[in-house]
């Protein structure tokens, strides 16, 4: 009996070759989306869980309520871990991480420049699973000057020599012995570095100070097997008033909680001062799921649609079979049967599919995933059984109608009064309609977003800024003869020297403005600049002035923005007075600055302080000729080795840190996109069968029009017109949803694109515009036929 139903399904198939083309196209880009939707998901999810103890180890995250700004940082104090490890009995260790930024490491005459160093203690190789290839980390970390290579760090520097016991040099005065060398961090590991230093020798150095006043580094956490981390959170106010002499913790500006180590990846979007250089965002991850349900949902309502549709022509066939003794339960099982049998047809184009799309998506990823279709058992038959649900669901409902049908009014032709399965067509069309513009919605709205916050004025010229950081003593010490060479070449517009630009992060500190109340503090950041910095960086000023070099009483002079002003409620900020945190040194204001985005504009403009700097420039910033670029840096590198020939020069352009805020956002935004596109393709694939099987079965009737006098127009008005009201019920109804939902999505942002009414009616009209060149054009194919044909057609 199964034979017999695999050949009548097979010849059913064959002989509806485009119903099945499309059912099987349709099945199969949703599957093949919905399975690379889930491979990424997988991978987001994956992140960190490679280590033995990954479910035990959480991080500190500090929370810094500044008035102005609430803000949660995996920046915490020096002494915090050993504090824990010796306070709480639910923590078994503590490491500390503390990272180094960009430095040149150098062996022999051979220098590199890197920026994955970290710092970290002994406990590391404990708590984290970083298999060491060689060497003995654990032991000769807890003493100062010994480093930890990754494996191609250390085949980048001595090829296949052994490392163990040579000697590096970073910054031209410090060296380091390799100790050990361990295979390199997993693309999904929120840890990733090339170099790993003793945190002993930061102590030694005085890099550091175990001052519970110093927030430069992570603190990360092992809990033993039985410990509470809520219970543990809950303890944490003991830091306050024990370590850091806080009677009443919770009018702390400061308080702590610890984060899984498991949420870190995707729960940290609001945490700054993130080590992790891949954070990835929860919301995203939802989205993509709900678009791989979507996905899904339109291919099933696509097969369910042309099933329906197609139920006359499989009446008289039902009729006759229950006649001769068919049951039921046999009808639906041979119906079922065809319908598991396409989404099984499908499963090949989709596997395919899959395979060659991979590479594109790791594109479009910016990284390589973990996981791939053919190297993982659980995903090959996570997929099958997907597809096999897939059927089910689609092929459930056609064949519960087809069995259903009546012998008696089958054989009269009387179902075709039955006006049940046209009701049920068209709310299939809806709904199917209804997905597809709310994709457009959504992909519109994020779309727009992203673009909003790249082309959002950042209150400065970002554009031609090269810059470069001073990484040791020597080059630090050149900095103003580096920047006098560069001013004296015509295609350099302006050159400052200064701690940091903007993009690049900020250094806060305690303050007492002028009438705060004794006792309570302003933690603000701050810049250290020279005189040009302000020009060089295109800045604004609206009060006041600029510093002036031949003004001595400058040095303690501060420049300070709009929104301290605000933030400090003063109506004439010209003249008053901001002193240090322990009230020993005043700083005048002698000017405000318009507000500028020292981050991205995924941030809101925070209170600013610009020093006169002296001796703590960090950076040189040169703003060039948008002519001959290359040449000009060229020239610039020229004078840098003149100057500093022991150094590789290392230079970035102000632009490309702004871009770097967005690029994880932008991926995200073009997977996205990728993907609904992709999904509305499906509908449109269901909105072809429709129209063609509606053009069909109406092909008398446009014949008799004809007859008539119609025009091919006319026709064609006539056989949109149903699809038109349902399109625009299709439209409310998304646009209702989708104002709702990125209402909500857009509240994330601390500047939001307006919804504007067009993006919804831009949407509505994209879907009916589709709609009605689909339809028209059958339609018009239809009407052209020679009208006796048309009227003879069975």
């Amino acid at each position: 009996m199964f034979s017999n139903y695999l050949k009548i399904a097979l010849r059913s198939l064959w002989r509806q070759k485009l119903y099945t083309a499309i059912n099987i196209i349709g099945l199969a880009l949703g599957i093949a989306v919905c399975a690379i939707i889930l491979m990424y998901i997988r991978d987001e999810l994956s992140f960190d869980r490679f280590h033995a103890n990954a479910d035990r180890i959480y991080r500190v995250v500090e929370i810094q309520n500044w008035g102005h700004a609430v803000n949660h940082v995996a920046w915490t104090m020096v002494p915090l871990g050993p504090a824990m490890v010796d306070e709480f009995q639910e923590v078994d260790k503590a490491v500390r991480i503390f990272r180094v930024g960009r430095s040149v490491i150098s062996y022999g005459d051979v220098h590199f420049n890197e920026s994955d160093i970290h710092v970290v203690d002994p406990e590391f190789f404990e708590v984290f699973s970083f298999p060491v290839l060689s060497g003995n980390p654990v032991e000769s970390f807890r003493e100062s000057n010994n480093a930890v290579l990754s494996e191609s760090f250390a085949h980048k520097i001595f090829g296949d020599a052994n490392p163990i016991g040579e000697t590096i040099v970073m910054d031209n005065r410090h060296e380091f012995v390799v100790a050990g060398v361990t295979e390199d961090p997993p693309e999904q590991s929120h840890i990733s570095y090339n170099m790993l230093i003793s945190f002993q020798t930061i102590l030694d150095m005085g890099w550091v100070q175990e001052s519970w006043g110093n927030n430069t580094l992570a603190t990360y956490l092992l809990l033993n097997e039985n410990a509470d981390p809520e219970e543990l959170s809950s303890k944490l106010t003991v830091i306050n008033t024990k370590y850091r002499g806080h009677e009443n913790p919770e009018e702390d500006m400061m308080q702590f909680y610890i984060q899984p180590m498991l949420d870190m990846h995707l729960h940290s979007a609001h945490i700054d001062y993130d080590i992790n250089p891949k954070k990835g965002d929860i919301r995203y991850v939802y989205l993509f799921l709900l678009i791989a349900l979507a996905v899904l949902s339109l291919a099933c309502i696509n097969f369910m649609n042309l099933a329906t549709a197609r139920s006359m022509q499989r009446a008289r066939e039902v009729g006759l079979r229950k006649t001769v003794g068919a049951l039921r339960s046999q009808l639906v099982g041979q119906f079922l049967g065809e319908a598991v049998i396409i989404a099984m047809i499908a499963l090949l184009p989709a596997m395919l599919l899959v395979e060659m799309a991979f590479p594109l998506f790791e594109t479009l990823a910016g990284r390589p995933l973990s996981t791939h279709l053919y190297q993982s058992p659980l995903l090959l038959g996570g997929l099958a059984l997907l597809t096999l649900l897939v059927g089910i669901l689609s092929g459930t409902y056609p064949a519960f109608v087809l069995a259903r049908f009546r012998p008696v009014e089958v054989l009269k032709g009387r179902l075709e009064h039955n006006r049940g399965g046209v009701k049920l067509r068209r709310l299939l069309v809806i709904l199917q309609f209804t997905i597809s513009i709310l994709l457009i919605i959504v992909t519109g709205v994020v779309f727009n977003q992203i673009q909003y916050m790249v082309h959002k004025p950042l209150g400065f010229n970002d554009d031609h800024i090269l810059f470069t950081y001073f990484t040791d003593e020597t080059t630090r010490e050149n900095g103003p003869l580096f920047r006098d060479r560069l001013m004296n070449e015509s295609s350099v517009l302006s050159v400052s020297l200064s701690r940091s630009v903007p993009g690049t992060g900020r250094s806060q500190s305690y303050f007492s403005p002028e009438g705060m109340p004794e006792g309570d503090h302003w933690m603000v950041p701050h810049n250290s600049v020279d005189p040009n910095f302000i020009p060089t960086i295109g800045l604004e000023l609206v009060a006041g002035r600029n510093f002036d070099p031949a003004r001595p009483a400058d040095s303690s002079a501060i420049i300070i923005n709009e929104a301290a002003v605000r933030d400090l409620g003063w109506e004439d900020p010209i003249g008053k007075v901001i002193r240090t945190g322990d009230g020993e040194t005043e700083f005048p204001v002698i000017g405000v600055l318009r507000d500028y985005h020292f981050y991205g504009v995924n941030r809101l403009i925070e209170p600013l302080i610009l020093f006169r700097g002296q001796e703590n420039y960090r950076c040189l910033a040169a703003r060039i000729h948008p002519d001959n670029v290359s040449q000009t840096v060229e020239r610039i590198e020229e004078i840098w080795n003149e100057i500093n020939p022991n150094n590789p020069f290392i230079y970035r352009f102000v632009d490309e840190n702004f871009e770097q805020w967005y690029s994880e956002t932008r991926r995200n935004q073009n997977l996205f996109a990728t993907f609904a596109v992709l999904a509305i393709c499906i509908a449109c694939l269901g909105l072809f069968g429709m129209a063609a099987y509606t053009t069909q079965r109406r092909t008398k009737e446009i014949g008799i029009r004809k007859v008539l006098g119609a025009t091919q127009l006319g026709i064609a008005a006539l056989m949109s017109s149903e699809f038109a009201v349902l399109v625009l019920i299709s439209t409310v109804l998304a646009s209702g949803f989708g104002y709702y939902f990125m209402r909500e999505w857009l509240t994330n942002f601390p500047y939001a694109m307006h919804l504007s009414p067009w993006l919804f009616v831009g949407a509505g009209g994209l879907a009916l515009l589709v709609a009605l060149i689909t339809v028209s054009w059958h339609a018009i194919r239809a009407a052209g036929m020679n009208p006796v044909k048309s009227i003879r057609y069975e």
